[in-house]
């Protein structure tokens, strides 16, 4: 079996496609997407689409001061991938702050 994925990622400001150049561009197989954001800001927003994912899914980030998701507290967005292809993970900005996100890819 397969080891999971780790891809951090600091959101300092919008970008477009958070995966890209990343050890998750493409994604490699089927499996989840565990994706955990945090910003010192709450009116941020993070969308999925892309190859493999069934619907959209769009969630703010979890308030933190730090800016840093506890992977220990905070729940992940879930995102189950249906196969080999890229995802498109686009961060937008509202009000400047820290932001950071932590990609867990999953395989089945």
């Amino acid at each position: 079996m397969a080891e999971p994925i780790t891809v951090n990622v600091d959101l300092p400001t919008d970008n477009t496609d958070v995966l890209n150049g990343s050890l998750l561009d493409p994604i490699p197989s089927s499996g989840i997407l565990l994706i955990y954001l945090a910003s010192s800001q709450r009116d941020g927003v993070m969308t999925v689409t892309g190859a493999g994912v069934t619907g959209s899914y769009r969630v703010p980030p979890v308030l933190r001061a730090s800016g840093i998701p506890d992977l220990g507290a905070d729940m992940p967005m879930i995102v189950p991938v249906g196969g080999v292809g890229r995802v498109i993970i686009n961060y937008d900005e509202v009000t400047a702050g820290d932001a950071f996100a932590t990609i867990i890819f999953v395989p089945r």
